[in-house]
């Protein structure tokens, strides 16, 4: 056989090489996502095994700790006292012109027998400290979430100081409205 015959078009070398190319390529890419699926539920099982068996009990056993510590710490709360609901108020707040309002009802309550009857004598003192209260601040101070526990603790102080029987336990916001 000559040399010719070697070089027949199917048995070419550099048209071998050429046509294995592609599908090198291929298998190539193949393996490359046959092993990025591998490696990424290798990591999937990686992940729910540390939650599962490290994560997961440890994080148990501090609720149940928790749960405990809060039930040994927990007193009996004491008895709803007795409840005196003012009649709201409506005040226009400092600077609004009359162009802003604030309706505000508020509850007290308190323990002393007869404290009620204090309440009800004073409740044109206690309204008018209420309205000065409310008149003195603004708008945007009222719309703070921090106002309304410090001028829940502010009045608690207005009303204790008029009442000569005995002190309120606490007051509660039963209404507030900021128009």
């Amino acid at each position: 056989m000559s040399a010719e015959e070697k070089k027949s078009p199917g048995t070419n070398p550099e048209t071998e090489t050429e046509s294995e190319a592609p599908a090198r390529s291929m298998l190539s890419r193949v393996l490359r996502i046959f092993f990025l699926v591998l490696l990424l539920i290798v990591m999937g099982g990686a992940a729910f095994g540390l939650t599962k068996y490290i994560l997961m009990p440890n994080y148990t056993k501090f609720k149940i700790k928790a749960q405990k510590e809060t039930k040994e710490g927990e007193t009996e709360r004491a008895p709803m006292g007795q409840v005196y609901i003012m009649k709201s108020i409506s005040v226009n707040p400092l600077y609004s012109n009359g162009s802003r309002f604030v309706v505000a009802g508020l509850a007290v309550e308190f323990t002393h027998k007869n404290l009620e009857t204090e309440l009800k004598a004073r409740d044109p003192q206690i309204r008018d400290a209420l309205i000065r209260y409310f008149r003195r601040h603004t708008a945007d101070q009222m719309l703070d979430i921090v106002f309304q526990e410090k001028s829940r603790r502010e009045i608690t102080e207005m009303i204790n100081a008029l009442l000569k029987q005995a002190d309120i336990d606490s007051l509660y916001y039963i209404e507030l409205i900021l128009q």
